[in-house]
């Protein structure tokens, strides 16, 4: 579960903060005005998520591949898919 605090509350206790995300795997959301703004998680949680989408990609890509490959195309009988994926890109 998720704990939620604000930035000045973050910044007073950063060191108990990062504890919570680093040996307990609690992730803290950060709020500036009551709004979420950042996040502090682990390193290990970061790796889990960044993993777990990158199944997700390969999930959607092999699903649009073969519907492209029961569909065709005009000339080439099959069609090529391409995604591109940058980390921190939007």
């Amino acid at each position: 579960m998720a704990k939620v605090v604000s930035v000045t509350e973050a910044r007073k206790r950063l060191s108990h903060f990062f504890d919570q995300a680093t040996r307990h795997h609690e992730w803290i959301i950060l709020t500036r005005h009551c709004k979420p703004v950042a996040a502090i998680i682990g390193a290990k949680d970061l790796q889990r998520l960044e993993q777990a989408e990158s199944r997700e990609i390969r999930k959607h890509v092999r699903t649009v591949e073969k519907s492209a490959e029961r569909i065709g195309t005009a000339g080439t009988g099959r069609a090529r898919v391409r995604v591109k994926a940058g980390k921190g890109s939007e």
